[in-house]
């Protein structure tokens, strides 16, 4: 059986945005409109991350991860939130309530995707292939080369005066 994720948001259509964000990874999803829904759901389907929206009718989303890393120790949580921004928000999530990563909308798509990765992928992640510099970055470095009076093609450059 695959891994799994329970996805709580309150808002119809962010629910069904973060659904689809991860659909295509191949994970069985479950989704939740509130925190005390969340906890029934994990009743029978206990997943293996979960991404919360902190700001949840019935009970917050911060409450519903610390109950759930209570209850689960080690699953990892992902916040998601358009409200609660800034440092002292994240500071708490992860230090008070067990959250693993602190997301703040907007934030592009492949970052959560990315995320979902790092803690159900086993794969080892890949290595991205090393950049070439831009053409435009190479005559930059050519002409730096130039005005430094370098050795250019086997030959010293002497400054212009």
């Amino acid at each position: 059986m695959g891994k799994k994720i329970l996805i709580v948001n309150y808002e119809p259509k962010r629910l069904s945005r973060l659904n689809e964000l991860i659909a295509d990874l191949g994970f069985e999803v479950k989704t939740a409109k509130d925190g005390m829904e969340a906890l029934n759901v994990v009743g029978d389907f206990v997943p293996d991350l979960a991404i919360i929206d902190p700001m949840l009718p019935k009970l917050s989303g911060f409450e519903v991860a610390h109950k759930l890393t209570a209850e689960h120790p080690g699953l990892p949580i992902i916040m998601v939130t358009s409200v609660y921004k800034g440092n002292r928000y994240r500071s708490e999530a992860i230090t008070k309530y067990g959250v693993k990563e602190y997301l703040e909308e907007p934030f592009e798509d492949e970052t959560l995707r990315s995320l979902v990765k790092k803690y159900l992928d086993p794969s080892p992640p890949q290595k991205l292939p090393k950049k070439k510099p831009s053409t435009r970055r190479r005559l930059e470095e050519i002409l730096e080369e130039t005005m430094s009076g370098k050795v250019l093609g086997g030959k010293s450059v002497a400054h212009p005066v």
